[in-house]
């Protein structure tokens, strides 16, 4: 059982640090809608001021998916200017976000 248990740990700590390795930290360059989906017309959650820093969690077709605080959502991809890069890289997360090489 103790083997098993810590087999089970090992796997959901590799799990959480492959889903931390494709986030990215970001912040928005203008005041902008966060929505919740990807598109302009979609339910408006809140307003994120020019500054706000944001975690990017995914992308698709011109926007990303991102946390801020509690909040989850979708901002236009032309918001947001990068801090810091995810580990894949900056190119191979760009090309994965406009959907090359997919």
């Amino acid at each position: 059982m103790w083997a098993l248990t810590r087999l089970l740990a090992a796997f959901l700590a590799l799990v959480m640090s492959v889903g931390t390795a494709c986030a990215a930290l970001v912040m928005t360059n203008t005041d902008v809608a966060l929505r919740r989906a990807s598109s302009a017309q979609a339910e408006l959650i809140l307003n994120l001021s020019q500054g706000t820093r944001v975690n990017v969690d995914g992308c698709s077709r011109g926007w990303f998916g991102v946390t801020w605080n509690s909040y989850v959502g979708f901002v236009r991809e032309g918001a947001l200017q990068f801090q810091s890069i995810p580990a894949i890289g900056p190119s191979d997360f760009q090309l994965a976000c406009a959907g090359i090489g997919e």
